[in-house]
């Protein structure tokens, strides 16, 4: 795919995260920036995984192993778009493990804060690099 500006990578993805926001409530600007953060702008999202979601036992789609900078084999999802990429990812956060964040879906900062809380990540800078990220593509975005 390769890393897209700022404006590229909203341009591209805004329409995914609105339809992901409308079916599930996760805030397009949460998506896109989790998205972007976690993929360095759609640079390494192979098979459209910008989340790098993990197949795990309850996973029936595609799958691919790859081997991490650990040396360790991990097997990602494999999606045919980015669409589908974004969908899972949304419905992942409508587990009960990230409930407490559906009570701000007008708000990103906190719906993110929320998910963060929930155990989404173990990096303690997450939320903060995230939200850089949610200031830098919120202009494009509103």
């Amino acid at each position: 795919m390769g890393k897209l500006s700022v404006q590229a990578f909203v341009s591209q993805y805004i329409s995914h995260a609105n339809l992901v926001a409308e079916k599930t409530g996760v805030p397009a600007l949460v998506t896109l920036a989790q998205a972007a953060l976690e993929s360095g702008w759609g640079e390494h999202a192979p098979n459209y995984n910008f989340f790098g979601m993990t197949a795990g036992s309850n996973w029936t789609g595609k799958t691919n192993t790859y081997t991490n900078s650990a040396g360790k084999p991990i097997t990602l999802r494999v999606y045919d778009s980015a669409l589908q990429a974004f969908a899972d990812y949304a419905n992942n956060l409508t587990t009960s493990r990230y409930s407490a964040a559906f009570s701000y879906t007008d708000n990103p900062e906190m719906f993110l804060k929320k998910v963060v809380e929930g155990g989404y990540t173990k990096d303690a800078g997450y939320y903060s690099l995230c939200i850089s990220v949610m200031k830098s593509i919120k202009k494009y975005v509103l």
